[in-house]
């Protein structure tokens, strides 16, 4: 009994012995993981998921390619503005000769045709062996069964000016009557059609007018006389620089 429970014993001791001794056993070398991939770090060898990473490149090309197009919108967007501005401004610029042009006033631009007849109170004149039909301001010539207004010939006499007539007058103090690009001068109880003489300034310039581009400027024809745009205490006019 005694040999038996001291071999029993024994190989109780053994048995303690080796667990003892693979549990004290120095743990495996770093190079033992690299069979697994493993290099000790947590972004080393097949152990780390890069999906991620792609992802956000991914999401990072795709931000650059909508910020691409938000500037080239950006940038279509304001040349459209600057090109609406730019034809808002020649549209302006084209038509503010005539803005100041007083409203509901009688007024045909010359070329106008019109099958009637002016009224029974039109002035006839004789000019250069043509007959001038002198009306409110306007000069109509019979053309075949219509009539055609024309630009006040110079140097007729008529008896009336219009009341929209506004006066003008140049440095030397000369006054003129002004009424849609026709100038007037006072002759007794009648009034003379006249060339404006160069440096006088008007208001406005009535529709039917031609512009022409001139060095840093834009000129305005009208008949026979020619103007420019100038500023005078601030307020835009039109100068006489030729007639």
């Amino acid at each position: 009994m005694r040999d038996d429970l001291s071999g029993t014993k024994g190989t109780i001791v053994m048995v303690c012995a080796v667990l003892a001794g693979l549990l004290l056993a120095p743990a495996p070398p770093a190079a033992a993981w690299s069979d697994w991939g493993y290099s000790g770090s947590s972004y080393g060898g097949d152990w780390y998921d890069d999906s991620e990473d792609r992802e956000y490149a991914e999401e990072s090309a795709r931000e650059a390619g909508r910020a691409k197009r938000r500037d080239e919108v950006e940038a279509k967007l304001q040349q459209q503005s600057a090109e609406h501005a730019e034809y808002t401004d020649a549209v302006i610029e084209a038509s503010k000769a005539s803005v100041q042009a007083p409203r509901g006033v009688y007024y045909r631009k010359p070329g106008f045709i019109s099958g009637e007849a002016p009224g029974a109170g039109a002035q006839v004149i004789e000019e250069a062996g043509v007959k001038v039909f002198y009306e409110q301001g306007l000069f109509w010539v019979k053309q075949g069964t219509q009539y055609v207004v024309i630009a006040a010939p110079y140097g007729v006499v008529v008896d009336t000016i219009p009341a929209a007539t506004t006066r003008v007058a140049n440095k030397a103090g000369e006054e003129y009557g002004y009424f849609f690009g026709t100038f007037f001068q006072r002759k007794g109880e009648k009034f003379v059609i006249v060339k404006p003489p160069v440096g006088l300034n008007v208001t406005y310039l009535p529709d039917g007018y031609e512009t022409k581009s001139a060095e840093n400027s834009t000129l305005y024809v009208f008949g026979n006389v020619t103007f420019k745009p100038v500023f005078v205490l601030g307020v835009l006019v039109y100068q006489v620089v030729g007639a």
